[in-house]
């Protein structure tokens, strides 16, 4: 198979006319990423206040929500779709791939979730019925060898979220979790979250 990055792949939807012209940023932290991606308040504010503003100010994107996606994977992904929930009025679109919506406040420290261990619903999932809904849109997506606890959360999350009403495409892949099978996907996460655009859009990838 070829092996190609993840800017080729941009690049090849995007002169194939399968997405618009988009902006991507590449967010590093294979070195922290349990403490960056575990729904932390302060790396959320970093982001909202340091990164986009920065971003907004070099690249002529849209500012407006619908135009802005974040994407994670594992840990990124549950981080994705924590800012959407938290900062829906930046992020319109949430691509999570393989997210690990098993994870919750404290979960390092050892201590049961009582909620989540009574009720089946993961914290985030239980997290966005409890609030309102939002203008987001979702692209869920998890591979068919994966631990129960990636399968299992990623149709917790997909069930409550169309229970709320929220655009969700979720899909299923033979693969399991490793960034090659992550690689050949997003190019359909992308596509469904595009779709409907036509104007430069911004992409936040956290790795």
């Amino acid at each position: 198979m070829m092996d190609i990055s993840l800017c080729e792949i941009l690049i090849l939807l995007f002169l194939g006319k399968r997405i618009p012209p988009i902006v991507a940023f590449f967010v590093e932290c294979e070195d922290c990423r349990n403490y960056k991606l575990s729904c932390d308040n302060n790396i959320a504010d970093f982001f909202v206040n340091k990164v986009i503003p920065w971003c907004r100010k070099r690249y002529n994107i849209s500012h407006k929500p619908e135009d802005c996606i974040i994407s994670g994977l594992s840990l990124g992904g549950l981080f994705a779709s924590y800012m959407g929930l938290n900062h829906s009025n930046i992020f319109g679109n949430v691509l999570s791939q393989s997210g690990s919506y098993w994870w919750y406040p404290n979960y390092d420290s050892g201590k049961p979730l009582k909620k989540y261990k009574s009720n089946g619903i993961t914290w985030m999932a239980e997290s966005f019925q409890e609030h309102e809904k939002l203008n987001l849109k979702f692209y869920l997506e998890v591979g068919a060898l994966e631990r129960d606890r990636i399968i299992n959360g990623s149709k917790n999350m997909r069930d409550i979220l169309l229970s709320k009403g929220y655009h969700v495409q979720y899909s299923e892949f033979q693969g399991g979790h490793d960034y090659l099978s992550w690689r050949e996907t997003l190019a359909k996460g992308l596509r469904y979250l595009t779709r409907e655009c036509d104007t430069p859009i911004s992409l936040l990838i956290k790795e």
